[in-house]
């Protein structure tokens, strides 16, 4: 199959993405022979809108600042993400795909009113005993140089494996490696509504996050958080101060968030970097864990 290269003069809609993942009729997995071409989606000039950045940062918990918080590419780069996964050179479905492992690269503070270039591709896939990987990157840049890159790993399970992801890169995100002098602890609660909030900011409206009724018609006993709001919410407790201009964040997704839930945030500083770990109220089963590395 040839590559598909979109072009966007202004941000396709991600309301009209919806009903083709959920209606379509593609298999779960890429089926045996076939392969992953390269999909593009990219946007030129994109800028953003201050009362949308003041509403994410009050969701994520991060201070309001001139510069744009860590996570918030991402948001602007979703839309694009949809139409390469709804397109129909996609070989697989993915509605039902889980996001598992995530890596931010942020070269430099980006000021709120920059005028910024996103490009996103998908390419190719990579089986495992679970199922089938498939790695979304994403590539900001102003008129000068790349800004921040992003990889999202995406699991298409495969029926009948076991619940345990693939084997990732260690980041220091079991509880046993917090449990030591140096690790600092705080915790939050995350609401019932969180996902309905964190959906009218960031445009992720699948249904597992809404509400417990649309999460148990996919399976879920009840709304689930956004994996990209877990990751945001902690990041902001660690604070833009201490990230620092120039870092890498490398995060994986371990069990989910059922709403509400309060949880236990841990973090402590190594030569690596910062290592942390977003666990249940008990602080025992890990949600979400990660590395702070300055560049």
């Amino acid at each position: 199959m040839s590559d598909v290269r979109l072009t966007f003069n202004s941000m396709p809609s991600i309301v009209a993405v919806y009903p083709k993942m959920f209606m379509g009729s593609k298999p779960s997995l890429v089926p045996d022979g076939a392969s992953v071409p390269i999909i593009e989606a990219r946007m030129d000039i994109v800028s953003t809108r201050p009362d949308k950045i003041v509403a994410y940062n009050k969701v994520c918990g991060f201070k309001d600042s001139d510069y744009l918080p860590i996570t918030y590419p991402h948001v602007l780069a979703t839309p694009l993400h949809l139409q390469i996964l709804s397109h129909e050179a996609f070989p697989a479905r993915a509605m039902g795909m889980v996001h598992i492992e995530n890596t931010i690269t942020r070269y430099g503070s980006i000021p709120n009113q920059e005028i910024l270039s996103i490009r996103c591709f998908i390419e190719g896939h990579k089986e495992t005993d679970v199922g089938q990987l498939f790695a979304m990157n994403t590539v900001v840049s102003t008129r000068d140089s790349v800004v921040w890159e992003e990889v999202s790993t995406l699991l298409a399970r495969r029926r009948g494996a076991r619940k345990s992801g693939p084997t990732r890169e260690k980041t220091g995100d079991t509880v046993a490696d917090f449990d030591q002098p140096g690790t600092t602890s705080s915790g939050w609660n995350a609401t019932a509504g969180i996902g309905r909030q964190y959906a009218m900011v960031s445009g992720d409206f699948n249904p597992i996050h809404l509400s417990s009724p649309t999460a148990r018609l996919l399976g879920f006993r009840a709304a689930i958080a956004h994996g990209m709001w877990s990751l945001a919410r902690s990041l902001a407790e660690i604070g833009e101060a201490s990230l620092g201009p120039q870092v890498r964040v490398s995060s994986n997704f371990k069990t989910p968030i059922l709403l509400p839930a309060w949880v236990t945030f841990l973090s402590r500083s190594s030569e690596q970097g910062t290592h942390f770990l977003l666990a249940d109220h008990a602080g025992q089963k890990p949600h979400l864990g990660g590395l702070c590395e300055k560049l």
